[in-house]
């Protein structure tokens, strides 16, 4: 009986594994989408101050991401190893 839970918990934490995996690779290619973006937006800016408040807003959205690929990668760890997560809050 302790074998089969044993698998099991095994399962689920790696389909958890394989849940925040995509995660993080999807956030990571949104990340990359908007560092690209920021960098297209920086060298037009021909009338620096009009383009001020755009940059500020996709600075805004670039950390957002950042913060949301930092997640994924807590879910990552969380899925391979529990307690090592608990620990690091």
């Amino acid at each position: 009986m302790g074998y089969k839970l044993d698998e099991g918990a095994n399962w689920v934490r790696e389909e958890r594994l394989h849940e925040a995996e995509a995660l993080a690779e999807r956030r990571g290619e949104a990340l990359n989408g908007a560092a690209r973006l920021l960098d297209y937006i920086s060298r037009r800016t021909d009338d620096g101050w009009a383009r001020m408040g755009e940059l500020k807003h996709y600075k805004r959205l670039l950390a957002s991401i950042n913060d949301q690929a930092r997640e994924g990668a807590i879910l990552a760890r969380a899925a391979i190893d529990p307690e090592e997560a608990k620990e690091r809050g």
